[in-house]
């Protein structure tokens, strides 16, 4: 049935609870992104916010008997006529739904806001569903974070000066909501095609965590609107389509000098970037150590003597290293074809020190961190030849 396919659709086929605390359209992170998106400043909006959800509050007990749910708690709607409130997410102290644009605006009638305020209470209840990961349901109408007590206007209200542990949840929201920021106004950008935008049918930026990979012959890039927890990447996406993600991903990954292919596969967004070269045979493995250098801060590889007489690599010389799909891992791929590889991958053979034959080179930091080994942890690197390129793998111990 189409209610049972939407169903699905939103919330992820019986996917496991999303996690109680939610972002709030009253948390300061909010209100400071609200106020530079609107004629206000931050203390008018947070004054409007605020007022909003306390009336919110007030009129939560006839939200929440509007609010149609499915057989486990969840709502739906049907994909074209989205003209009923449904709840998106239940806990004890907030209520969340959809399909939500016209009581936002006939409460904001009530509170006689200016348009400027209605603007601001409107963005800051889209800011606070996009930081929950509730982008999906603001396809076609907007998302009401309904507070069930007029106390719960915001959930930062007193942080800070209580010296108790609700300061750790108030740090990490600040920087979720710092994450977003970064990466909407330094983030580098990858242009999707006018079909893609036009496929994704967004009326305002949406937000969405980032996950990456290798599978098989390809590289991946997942943007997940449930995506979540502290070391969770951000990524934004403009009505446009054109993607924001962070830089040191994109460099990483060496996403600027790949094709992207965009599609959607059970409600994310995904970029695949076909590499098939790991088809080569690769001979004569060799593992050697991988280390952090505390001084410089810089990760090491060190090479094995017989691969490195074998290819004539000196300490002086330069070689280009990349990322390509091995499996579902990553291969690190050092070659002396430079003469094409941007100065970002370029990185100079070394001596380990005086005293010693052994050479190694410094991994980028855009690298290093792609592949997770700047976490001061041991590993070791297993080198193989191919051609007159070296094929490692990091051999977590």
């Amino acid at each position: 049935m189409v209610l049972d396919r939407v169903k699905d659709k939103l919330t992820g086929g019986g996917s496991e609870e999303r996690e109680t605390e939610v972002v709030m359209p009253a948390d300061p992170a909010v209100v400071k992104k609200t106020a530079k998106e609107v004629d206000l400043s931050r203390d008018e909006v947070e004054d409007g916010v605020k007022r909003f959800q306390e009336v919110g509050a007030m009129a939560f007990p006839v939200i929440d008997k509007k609010a149609v749910r499915g057989e486990d708690g969840t709502s739906v709607k049907d994909d074209e006529s989205p003209s009923f409130l449904y709840a998106v997410h239940e806990d004890d102290e907030v209520l969340v739904v959809g399909g939500a644009k016209n009581i936002i605006l006939s409460l904001a009638d009530r509170l006689e806001m200016s348009n400027a305020e209605r603007r601001a209470v409107t963005l800051s209840q889209r800011a606070a569903a996009d930081a929950n990961g509730f982008s999906e349901h603001m396809v076609m109408d907007d998302v009401f974070m309904v507070p069930k007590q007029k106390r719960f206007v915001s959930r930062l209200d007193g942080f800070g000066d209580t010296g108790g542990e609700d300061d750790g949840a108030a740090d990490a929201l600040r920087d979720k909501m710092d994450g977003v920021q970064e990466v909407e106004e330094d983030g580098f950008v990858l242009e999707t095609s006018e079909r893609f935008g036009n496929a994704l049918n967004l009326d305002d930026k949406k937000y969405f965590g980032v996950t990456y990979g290798a599978d098989h012959e390809s590289l991946r890039l997942e943007l997940d609107p449930s995506a979540g927890g502290e070391d969770v990447r951000h990524s934004v996406i403009q009505p446009d389509g054109n993607i924001h993600i962070p830089r040191e991903v994109a460099v990483g990954l060496g996403v600027e000098h790949r094709d992207v292919d965009w599609r959607m596969e059970d409600g994310k967004v995904v970029g695949v970037m076909e590499d098939g070269r790991m088809d080569d045979e690769v001979e004569d493995t060799v593992r050697t150590s991988l280390v952090e250098d505390n001084v410089n801060e810089k990760v090491r590889a060190h090479l094995a003597g017989s691969h490195t007489r074998t290819l004539n690599i000196e300490e002086g010389d330069e070689m280009a290293v990349y990322l390509e799909p091995d499996g579902d891992d990553f291969a690190v791929v050092a070659t002396p074809r430079i003469f094409d590889a941007p100065t970002d991958r370029t990185v100079e053979i070394e001596n380990i020190g005086k005293g010693t034959e052994m050479i190694c080179f410094s991994f980028p930091e855009e690298v290093a961190d792609v592949l997770e080994v700047d976490d001061g942890k041991d590993r070791q690197i297993e080198w193989g030849v191919r051609g007159d390129e070296l094929v490692g793998t990091v051999v977590r111990l």
